[in-house]
């Protein structure tokens, strides 16, 4: 009798287990709607943090651009390389020249007076001597290539590269073993590695 009991409570209990599972899955209109509106709040929550972080390194950036360009050089540095520019803007190149030549003995390690000469020399259609003072301001200042920063000159190097690559060419052509526009090209694949690095 007791083995019957048992059984009969078992068979009970192995009935009642399908019933109780079945139960945890059925659910009504209302529960389904509170999990697709749990779902939908949760993403929403995800995609708000994930904008939230996204503008907050775009403002980190922006604050970086907008610092001033110059703000590690000294007024007297800053107000003659002002008046570079304005010499080189005025096709007045002799001053500028001059006042270039001055800027990189007295700030030797300042790459902005290197910039200005760069400049000079692709206002005189030189790109091979423009390109070397370049590599040298770009040496001196990363910054140069940092597409991030308001000193960015990429593009402008990037075209006395070409330039300089047209005239090196033109050179070996006619020339095939000058060991000058030799050393000339591998200083030209060096900043074209410099750029090609860069955040341009």
């Amino acid at each position: 009798m007791s083995t019957l009991r048992i059984s009969k409570s078992r068979a009970v209990s192995e009935v009642a287990r399908p019933r109780i599972r079945l139960r945890l899955f059925k659910m009504d209109r209302l529960d389904k709607l509170t999990i697709a509106i749990l779902v939908v709040l949760a993403s929403y929550a995800a995609v708000l943090m994930f904008m939230e972080k996204r503008s907050s390194q775009q403002a980190a950036i922006e604050n970086k651009r907008s610092q001033p360009a110059v703000q590690y050089l000294n007024p007297d540095l800053n107000n003659k390389i002002q008046q570079a520019k304005k010499f080189l803007n005025d096709n007045n190149l002799g001053k500028a020249d001059m006042l270039a030549n001055d800027l990189i003995n007295e700030y030797p390690y300042e790459g902005q007076p290197h910039m200005i000469k760069g400049d000079l020399f692709m206002r005189r259609q030189q790109p091979i001597k423009a390109m070397y003072e370049y590599k040298t301001a770009v040496e001196l200042n990363p910054d140069f290539l940092d597409k991030n920063t308001k000193l960015f000159q990429g593009k402008k190097i990037q075209v006395s590269i070409e330039e300089a690559q047209t005239a090196i060419e033109t050179g070996l052509q006619v020339k095939p073993d000058d060991t000058q526009l030799k050393e000339d090209l591998k200083v030209l694949y060096y900043m074209r590695r410099k750029l090609a690095g860069s955040c341009s």
